[in-house]
């Protein structure tokens, strides 16, 4: 996308996910954006423990709330742009 003037740089973060509404702290956000890495490789089982140990009793919502905290850097980069 082509850029002119002085314009704000999106920098991505390791795992681009905005924390999630209360997730139990800064410490347990750092634990979710951990998991959220590590998720493409879990196996279902693994993510289930993972979740488990984190307090979550159902694995389906939490990998739901995860999805969704993803944040997509294609798009606020055209929001970037517009300013």
């Amino acid at each position: 996308m082509d850029r002119k003037g002085n314009v704000p740089d999106l920098i991505k973060w390791s795992c681009d996910m905005q924390p999630i509404e209360d997730c139990g702290g800064f410490y347990a956000y750092i634990q979710l954006r951990q998991l959220a890495e590590k998720m493409p490789q879990m196996k279902k089982k693994e993510f289930e423990k993972a979740a488990d140990e984190l307090g979550y009793e159902d694995p389906e919502w939490l990998m739901e709330t995860l999805d969704e905290a993803r944040i997509d850097p294609e798009f606020i980069a055209e929001e970037l742009y517009e300013i």
